[in-house]
């Protein structure tokens, strides 16, 4: 009779075997031999029945959409050198697109906005801003921040600190970038020609890249916006360039050309505030730059630099205190209280010490809970796990700088992550409460396992020379993706802290890879030492809410009676070829392209699917951001495909789901 076991995958079995009894292996896997056995045993693991197919209740409303910002000049992907000698070289003609949506009038395009008066080609329309980074519903008022070409400038940025030239710029042919070609930085360095002497395109005052990151320049200016109820868009950038008082500098407009992206934006009584990192600050540097304004007139107020720290991403109101955590220059993270006014914005209270750069926060009863990430710069001698931080009850006046000490972690990944490895390179993702329990999710930032398998191998705590020839190559390094690459996990727990603490795994992987120090690789097996630390069955389905693609669980509301979750989608090629490969074109019949909105109905779940192809845009590989709104949630995307137009285009959408 014939095995149905793959005998790629027998190989991994037999190996795993052999080194769990104790005795020393005489079996040795090459680098394609372990990639070939975790791409087969992905493959197996998702080739089960199709998740439950979407059932939408909800009627997507489109409201706005990113708008090209300039028109690309050059001839990318066609000519695979047109990137270097892009100018960027003029403005689009905006009046061809709908002003509240930002999609074509009726017969136009978005190709029509980069033609001239005599309706030549002269270039491609470029959609920059492909995130809506930050979001907070306040009142009738959608207020929202971006940030532009985002992969391209943490792939710049990231070029450098680990040590090797630029990336090649260009995605194939839906995203380009361009780093240190970018007419930002072009002029300055000998690279081409300058830019032409164009007023549109001066580089921003007090723009300033770090030394060695200035492949960090697809950046562009963030916008700070507004989307009334009429459906109009109140740019409040505008208001922040243009700011003119007795007292008027230019230190407001010079922050903002120094703030990488709008990832913070939050409420309390009738001051908005909104911010992000400096440009130095997101590379390591100091540095967290925020915009004050008033809720009820939108008018912009104020702007400060808050020292000391360099990156800031959710807040909540809780008793009348606003708080929110941050990562330290040290890579540390801490939980703040503002304690200032509209006047003097950055006045704060530390009020929690973390172990990891504190991301999302929520109330949960009496308590906040701060879900961190790790330490990217990996300066650790071995990087901490992420999880969850438990404040103390809160104080009728808040939380003050006597609870910093207070801070209990109650729960960490490597409580789920059956691999060493793995569980300090995945990082605490969305959360929310619902039915008295807390949702939350996971996330790993695509190839920040390899970084840390390449990190803990510098130290000399793995090796990841699995054919023993002195070097690691090309294979030997896919085999550390597929095994160290997970889909999201989806937990809830509740009790926290408490000796009735409890955490079920609602979506996950009953058995996953694990680093094998003998093989020197990843392997995989139904046994002990591969199943998951909680010893559990998922209740609801395999991780990634059944598509292994998911790798983002990054955003979660509650709005009416329901709990929604935004995914990313998108790293299918971590765990398996892509290139003529059968088995992929079965699963994308299950699991389409593009970022899912899942609901949650009850607490008996499963998830249910709104949508499992990007919101009706399948370039749409991630659900951002989240708000409730009247009905359902308010979702904020992001899309990366700055050359792409049609009917997904690039760019960031706006959309709100209500009850129909």
């Amino acid at each position: 009779m014939k095995s149905l076991i793959d005998p790629r995958v027998s190989v991994l079995l037999l190996s795993s075997t052999v080194c769990m009894t104790g005795v020393e292996s005489a079996l040795a896997l090459t680098g394609d031999e372990a990639a070939a056995a975790l791409a087969a045993w992905w493959e197996s693991e998702y080739s089960g029945p199709a998740p439950i197919p979407p059932a939408p209740v909800l009627t997507n409303q489109f409201l706005t959409r990113a708008v090209p910002d300039e028109c690309y000049d050059g001839d990318y992907p066609n000519d695979p050198n047109s990137w270097k000698g892009s100018t960027n070289s003029f403005l689009p003609d905006l009046s061809v697109l709908e002003p509240k949506t930002g999609r074509p009038l009726d017969g136009k395009t978005y190709e029509d906005a980069c033609k001239d008066g005599g309706g030549t080609s002269q270039g491609k329309p470029k959609f920059n801003e492909n995130y809506v980074w930050g979001l907070r519903k306040v009142g009738s008022d959608i207020w929202f921040g971006t940030m532009a070409n985002t992969e391209c400038v943490i792939s710049g940025g990231r070029s450098v600190t680990l040590g090797s030239a630029p990336p090649t710029p260009g995605s194939g042919n839906r995203q380009l970038c361009e780093y240190n070609y970018s007419y930002l930085v072009r002029d300055r360095l000998p690279l081409g020609d300058p830019v032409a002497d164009d007023p549109a395109y001066n580089l921003p005052e007090g723009l300033v890249f770090p030394a060695g990151y200035e492949a960090m320049a697809d950046w562009r200016r963030p916008h700070i916006r507004v989307r009334l109820a009429s459906g109009e868009l109140d740019d409040k950038t505008d208001d922040i360039v243009d700011f003119d008082s007795t007292t008027h500098t230019d230190a407001h407009e010079q922050r903002l050309n120094d703030t990488l992206g709008i990832r913070f934006i939050s409420s309390i009584g009738n001051t908005v505030l909104a911010g992000g990192p400096t440009i130095e600050g997101s590379v390591g540097g100091d540095g967290i730059n925020l915009f004050v304004f008033r809720a009820d007139t939108r008018a912009f107020l104020n702007s400060c630099t808050l020292a000391g720290y360099n990156d800031i991403r959710k807040g909540v109101e809780a008793n009348g205190a606003l708080y929110f955590p941050v990562r330290k220059i040290n890579g540390r993270g801490a939980v703040l209280r503002w304690t200032g006014t509209q006047a003097q914005p950055c006045q704060f209270t530390n009020v929690g010490d973390l172990d990891n750069m504190g991301a999302e926060i929520v109330q949960f009863g009496q308590n906040l809970v701060v879900g961190t990430w790790i330490d990217f710069s990996l300066t650790q001698t071995v990087p901490v796990t992420a999880g969850l931080y438990l404040s103390p009850t809160l104080p009728r006046n808040g939380l003050t700088s006597a609870h910093r000490l207070g801070w209990r972690k109650v729960w960490h990944w490597g409580n789920y992550e059956p691999d060493w490895v793995t569980s300090l390179s995945v990082l605490t993702g969305a959360m929310a409460v619902y039915n008295n329990w807390l949702y939350f999710g996971e996330m790993q930032q695509p190839n920040t396992c390899t970084q840390a398998a390449q990190a803990l191998a510098a130290l000399g705590l793995i090796d990841l020379d699995a054919d023993g020839n002195g070097q690691v190559d090309g294979s030997e390094m896919t085999a550390v993706r597929r095994g160290c690459s997970r889909p999201v996990a989806f937990l809830r727990a509740r009790n926290l802290g408490k000796s009735t603490q409890q955490v079920q795994l609602l979506y996950g992987n009953d058995h996953l890879p694990t680093y094998n120090p003998q093989l020197r690789t990843w392997t995989v097996a139904a046994d002990i030492a591969h199943r998951n630390k909680m010893r559990a069955t998922p209740m609801w389905g395999k991780g990634g809410f059944d598509c292994v693609s998911n790798f983002y669980n990054w955003s979660m509301t509650v709005a009416g009676d329901r709990m929604f979750i935004g995914t990313a989608d998108g790293i299918l090629n971590f765990f398996t070829s892509t290139q003529n490969n059968p088995w992929v074109d079965s699963y994308r019949e299950r699991c389409p392209e593009g970022a899912d909105l899942l609901r949650i109905d009850s607490n008996s779940g499963p998830a249910i699917a709104e949508s499992r192809s990007g919101v009706g845009n399948t370039s749409n590989n991630g659900i951002r951001n989240m708000q409730p709104g009247t009905s359902g949630p308010i979702v904020g995307t992001a899309n990366a495909r700055n050359l792409t137009t049609g009917a997904n285009p690039g760019g960031w959408e706006l959309r709100e789901f209500v009850q129909p």
